[in-house]
């Protein structure tokens, strides 16, 4: 079979003839199929199978995914035919969904370019990427990554854009492939495909680029997150690139407009609203404590006790009973209604020992109650309808101690 995505990655449809059909495992709607040539990429090395159609006597066949066999030797077109209309030696024209191909050759790209400034600039190897639908990940072997050696890295990769830099291929020998100063060792056996990237990367990939840097449009970054031991960044690209800028130029504008401010002034903005909210909710906190004690002064006068919160009360957090318990040797059960469920709160007394154990056999499974903790404190949910067959259980479990 000729791998026309190679020969011609530009080109965005063909004929071609079906040479093998059969039916596929995981549905009976889709056919695998097998081409004398294609245009279609199978995923490998992180991107993603080519989709597109078949054409055929004026009906259209949707592609949804190219890969390879399990031998790796031919292309498999995962084809949707639930009439089983194709068959063997039809002549057909197959056609690429070529706005996800393109971009999918535009993140590619860029990969390599930041790959490569990350190597050649800061000394950090990738270790993985991903080519997703609207982000490239490039994971780096380091703790740690600057802000600003990012922002250095993507004003760098711009540059090589605007420069308009070549990207070709080469097949080699393994053994000529191996004599080259490639940025990362070879992976695979046999003849090698080295892409080149002018004055800038060389590297072995199976996988379809862009011919030319300025292709690529844009690279912009979007963050950072820590894995393993590892960064991992995050970049937008080309198209994607251009919608994120709009977008955040429209949330700007939106909050400066919603604040009354420039755009400046946003961060500090924010910063007293966030610390007027923390004041607020510690406050709040107070004053919900100082409710919670006066509710257990009043509803939990006895050693074993049930407080059966009313709606208006049931805004207290839980944890604000637990405070007011601390300091009180106290068995108290807390019930409060939280939409379509019940919560509980079990402060128990140190003169009872519970172990969990038959706690919950004895008072959780028989009303289909949920929930765990630590001695003295236990917590959890239950349906509005077993709150009886529960609070039975509570008092006689405790009453038996």
């Amino acid at each position: 079979m000729e791998k026309y995505y190679y020969l011609k990655p530009y080109c965005r449809e063909i004929e071609a003839k079906i040479i093998n059909i059969c039916e596929s495992n995981k549905s009976k709607d889709l056919r695998l199929v097998r081409f004398d040539k294609t245009i279609f990429y199978p995923e490998a090395g992180g991107q993603p199978g080519d989709r597109g159609k078949i054409t055929f006597k004026g009906e259209n066949f949707s592609i949804i995914d190219t890969q390879k066999d399990q031998n790796k030797e031919h292309v498999i077109h995962f084809v949707e035919d639930p009439k089983k209309l194709l068959k063997e030696k039809d002549d057909v024209k197959i056609e690429l969904d070529w706005d996800f191909r393109y971009s999918y050759m535009q993140k590619h790209a860029a990969q390599h370019v930041l790959s490569s400034l990350f190597n050649n600039t800061l000394n950090f190897a990738t270790v993985g990427t991903h080519l997703g639908k609207d982000l490239v990940t490039i994971e780096l072997d380091t703790k740690n990554i600057d802000l600003e050696d990012c922002y250095k890295i993507e004003n760098m990769a711009n540059n090589i854009i605007r420069s308009n830099k070549k990207i070709t291929y080469q097949e080699l020998e393994h053994s000529e492939a191996e004599e080259l100063d490639l940025r990362r060792s070879i992976k695979v056996s046999g003849p090698v495909r080295i892409v080149k990237i002018e004055d800038c990367d060389l590297i072995a990939c199976g996988g379809l680029h862009t011919s030319s840097t300025s292709e690529i449009k844009l690279i912009v970054y979007v963050g950072q997150e820590k894995i393993r031991s590892h960064i991992r960044t995050i970049w937008s690209i080309a198209d994607d690139a251009i919608w994120s800028i709009h977008e955040n130029s429209k949330l700007i504008a939106n909050l400066c407009s919603a604040l009354s401010a420039q755009s400046f002034e946003l961060e500090k903005i924010v910063s007293n609203l966030q610390n007027n909210l923390l004041q607020e909710r510690q406050q709040n906190n107070n004053s919900w404590i100082l409710l919670a004690e006066l509710l257990i002064e009043k509803m939990a006068k006895n050693e074993i006790n049930i407080v059966t919160l009313d709606e208006k009360y049931s805004v207290i957090p839980l944890k604000c009973f637990n405070e007011v318990l601390k300091n009180q040797d106290k068995t108290v059960c807390i019930i409060t209604n939280k939409q379509n469920h019940l919560e509980w709160l079990i402060h128990v007394s140190s003169n009872f020992s519970l172990k969990m154990d038959n706690f919950k056999k004895e008072v959780l499974l028989p009303s289909s109650a949920k929930g765990g903790g630590r001695f003295p404190v236990f917590q959890g949910i239950l349906d509005v309808q077993n709150v009886n067959v529960f609070c039975d259980n509570f008092r006689s479990f405790f009453k038996n101690k």
